[in-house]
This record gives C-alpha cells, sequence and structure tokens, in this order.
C-alpha cells in the first residue's frame, strides 16, 4: 500500500476549514468532494501518514471516486498532487486559502514533497472551471487530462461560450457517442461562428444538423449506397437540392431511384441532372413528376450516352407495343 505524505499550508493542530473554502467552494462542489477534502484537512493536522484505499475505506467509495475527487480539487486550485517516477500519486499539498491559493513560497524552497503552481491556476480557481470540469468528468467516467482541461478553458476564455451552453456540449456530444474532445471543439467552433450563444439556439442547430444527417442517409439508401455517410461534395449536392431547389425528400429520392435504372449504379452527378431538369420546368412535388414527366427513367443518361455512342448513325425507332400486339391478334 503506498502511503500518502501531506504537508498542510493551512492551521495545524486542529481541524480547521477557511471560511474562504465555505463561501468560494463548498456549495459549487459535489457532496462527496466536499468530504474527501474535510477528510485530507483531518488526517493532514493530525500529522497522520494517507492511503488512496484508507480515504476510500473511510468515506465508502471506490478508489476511483478518491481519485476523481483529489483530481476536481487540483483543478479548483485547493490542493497540489505529486507524483513519483512511475506515476502514482505520492503526495498531496493543501493550498492556503483566503484570498491566496499559492502555497507557501518557503516551503516550495525547503524541497518538501508538493506540486509548484502550474499555468493552469489562473483559470483553475474559476467556479465556472471547476464546475464544467466535473460536468465533463461526470459524463466522461474519467479524470480529465490536461488537454481536455485546456479545451474546456478554450470554450471560457477564446470562444467567450457560456457555462451552461459548454454543458450542453458536453452532454449533447457524449450522448450522440462523441466522446472525443477535438469533436466538442469542432462542434463549439460552428456554434461561434454561427453566433449561437444559448442553449435554445443550440438545440435548434443541432436538431437542424440531425435532420440533414437523416436525410443525408436517406439519399444513400436510395442510391443503393451503405456502410458510409455521405461525402462533403455529396452533402453540397443534397443541401442544393434542398435548400436551393426546394424540394421535399420524395422527389428527390424519385430522382435517386431513376438514377439507379437508368445507369445502374449511384451518381449524384446523373441525380442532379435530373432535379436540375424538373426544377427548370417547374416541378416541385411528386405529383408533378408523375403527370408532367412520367416513366421519364433514364432519359437523361440516354441522351448523354448517345452524344458519345459511335452507333449514333443507326436511326432510332419507337414501337406501340400495345398496337403491335393488336395488329398480331388480328392477323391471326
Amino acid at each position: 500500500m503506498t502511503h500518502l505524505k501531506i504537508r498542510n499550508n493551512c492551521q495545524g493542530g486542529i481541524t480547521l476549514i477557511d471560511n474562504e473554502f465555505i463561501d468560494q467552494y463548498m456549495a459549487e462542489a459535489n457532496g462527496e468532494y466536499v468530504k474527501a477534502y474535510l477528510l485530507l484537512l483531518r488526517f493532514s493536522a493530525a500529522g497522520s501518514d494517507l492511503s488512496i484505499a484508507k480515504i476510500a475505506d473511510r468515506l465508502e467509495c471506490t478508489e476511483r471516486d478518491v481519485m476523481r475527487a483529489l483530481g476536481y480539487w487540483e483543478k479548483a486550485g485547493l490542493i497540489g498532487l505529486t507524483y513519483d517516477a512511475d506515476h502514482k500519486l505520492c503526495g498531496i499539498e493543501i493550498a492556503r486559502l483566503t484570498g491566496d491559493t499559492s502555497p507557501d513560497p518557503a516551503a516550495e524552497d525547503s524541497g518538501a514533497p508538493g506540486a509548484p503552481v502550474s499555468d493552469m491556476r489562473s483559470y483553475r480557481n474559476r467556479r465556472d472551471f471547476a464546475e464544467l470540469s466535473y460536468v465533463a468528468e461526470c459524463y466522461l467516467g474519467k479524470p480529465l487530462s490536461k488537454t481536455e482541461s485546456d479545451t474546456i478553458s478554450y470554450f471560457l476564455d477564446d470562444l467567450n461560450l457560456p457555462v451552461e451552453l459548454i454543458e450542453y456540449l458536453i452532454e449533447y456530444s457524449v450522448e450522440g457517442g462523441h466522446k472525443s474532445f477535438h469533436y466538442m471543439k469542432a462542434i463549439a467552433r460552428a456554434w461561434a461562428e454561427k453566433g449561437i450563444a444559448s442553449v435554445e439556439e443550440a438545440r435548434a442547430d443541432a436538431d437542424e444538423h440531425s435532420a440533414f444527417a437523416g436525410n443525408c442517409s436517406r439519399v444513400l439508401k436510395a442510391c443503393g449506397i451503405s456502410g458510409r455517410v455521405a461525402a462533403d461534395s455529396e452533402r453540397e449536392y443534397i443541401r442544393s437540392w434542398l435548400d436551393q431547389y426546394h424540394f421535399p425528400m420524395e422527389v428527390i429520392l424519385e430522382a435517386c431511384g431513376r438514377t439507379l435504372d437508368s445507369i445502374h449504379k449511384p451518381s449524384f452527378a446523373h441525380t442532379n441532372k435530373i432535379l436540375t431538369d424538373w426544377h427548370e420546368r417547374g416541378i416541385k412535388t411528386l405529383a408533378d413528376v408523375k403527370r408532367l414527366d412520367p416513366k421519364r427513367s433514364g432519359r437523361s443518361a440516354k441522351t448523354a450516352e448517345q452524344k458519345t455512342s459511335p452507333f449514333n448513325n443507326a436511326p432510332s425507332r419507337s414501337y406501340d407495343m400495345d398496337d403491335l400486339e393488336k395488329r398480331l391478334l388480328q392477323s391471326n
């Protein structure tokens, strides 16, 4: 069992709780995290050695829960954690509060184990950062890495997104199966570019995005394509059919079906020719298609093939099969 050495910069001899902790930190923190911090104060005041297992046993929780609590208070700036060469936690330093969360400079010079003030101190003390870190860790089920913590700071400081919007971003991403902060960063940038500043606006944008993704999936299926999402060029085609031509999905799916009937393979360019032709002719609904373009499957493709076919010199003929059948019966 690894024993931890705790150095306390608060008053010694008795267990005291700084008023700043009560005023600024306690109400914002998870109750289990508060228990862990109070237990650290208790053991450090008594000068006792401590271990993660012992903390977990006293709090009747798992060691992972303890590490999550320690990570929360480190991000909040109330403690510093040090690790040995094997990356195992070996020291905890409790910062002095009451307007100064920095460890005692004299203590730092003494060479005693403890974590130096990090570059992240400027925003670790902020309650909104601590709150968002806690939310992210709850959704991800693990402590955040430094890169992930930096990304949360990026949302706050560079993109200036409200805390509630960032919380929704984390929830939206994880529940959608995306736990990557790279994915969250891309969404956050898109929202910032669109000027989205509220959860309501983000939900509307997410609904629109989800609806478009569903339309793309339907188009791919109608084209006989499965096992992948739409490529950027395909998405541009679909967006133009929806937003520029204002076609309902049933008309777009009809054009996709006619493409397969005509050239026997998916082709967004061919489907676009069909829909462009319909748009220019004023066709807007599936009823218009059936009325103004009946059994037109493949006509555009055949026209294109005739332009390049070496057999174009042969005269084309069309036959009325009903009339031929009637003549055959009369001859008998």
